[in-house]
């Protein structure tokens, strides 16, 4: 049996999943069913304490941050992925369908061994089926990425992704992180793509304080103050920014039609999102 999973930003991925599974993401829902059934009783109490503070309204949000990323990585034709702080998200699952992709998602070991017991339990349904080009590796962002990266071939480029990581860093961490993808793609090539543009205004104040008292810190100090500040960020750690908005993916959102939520709700849940999608300078 795992380790109690200790990380403090657990929560946020469970309670993200369940957002997930409201939407028709592929394998969300039955990763949560799992999800539920190997969790602990203290990690189950924690979770719907997140849920029950993040309106329905949200949705829009983690359903457009997760599809226009995997359509970013799609349009890059890259073959050799590496997702950082990949949660439970079902994206490792879903593109390691396709046998001509290398993909890897690294995480701390808490998550990851609650992960490998949900993948195991599917495979055991035969409601996925591996091919042995999914990795699952336990590590943080924050160290190198050569955990991650000896799964790959040298010669061909690499994606590197994430998606809600650098809300839980602070500054430094945000540039130690994005020095590690650089070397990383001055050895493979590729493209670095995120939505971890975070600013000071988007969160709702009381799911604010409710997230900073769960992970243990003041996640508004770690956000950019605008767009262009965080541009700034990037292009001085040695990267080229191309930005593209949530709203590119509006007609295929499924969940402002299940919960039946008004243009109004979904633009405000979108907003001005953006992603950057980085190259090296």
């Amino acid at each position: 049996m795992r380790e109690q999973t200790s990380e403090k930003v657990g929560p946020t991925a469970w309670g993200i999943a369940y957002r997930r599974a409201n939407c028709d993401i592929p394998f969300a829902q039955d990763i949560l069913n799992e999800l539920l059934v190997v969790m602990t009783p203290e990690e189950k109490t924690k979770m719907e304490a997140l849920v029950s503070e993040k309106n329905q309204a949200l949705t829009p949000y983690f359903e457009a941050r997760y599809k226009l990323l995997n359509h970013l990585v799609r349009e890059t034709g890259i073959k050799q992925i590496i997702e950082l702080a990949s949660g439970i998200a079902s994206r490792g699952i879903e593109m390691s369908e396709d046998p001509e992709i290398e993909y890897v998602e690294m995480d701390l070991p808490g998550i990851i061994g609650q992960k490998k017991e949900i993948i195991d339990a599917l495979v055991e349904q035969s409601k996925i089926v591996l091919s042995g080009n999914l990795q699952l590796v336990s590590g943080s962002a924050l160290d190198d990425l050569s955990a991650a990266s000896i799964h790959f071939d040298a010669h061909k480029p690499v994606v590197v992704i994430h998606e809600g990581l650098m809300r839980y860093l602070n500054f430094e961490q945000k540039a130690q992180v994005a020095r590690h993808v650089k070397s990383l793609l001055e050895k493979f090539g590729g493209v670095y793509i995120t939505p971890d543009i975070t600013l000071a205004v988007r969160m709702d104040e009381r799911m604010q304080n409710t997230v900073s008292t769960m992970v243990g810190m003041d996640i508004n100090a770690n956000a950019f103050e605008n767009i262009e500040g965080a541009e700034k960020f990037f292009n001085d750690v040695g990267f080229t920014v191309e930005k593209h908005h949530f709203a590119e993916i509006r007609d295929e959102l499924v969940s402002p039609r299940k919960l039946e939520l008004s243009e109004e709700e979904v633009q405000k849940a979108i907003g001005e999102n953006v992603f950057f999608v980085m190259k090296l300078k």
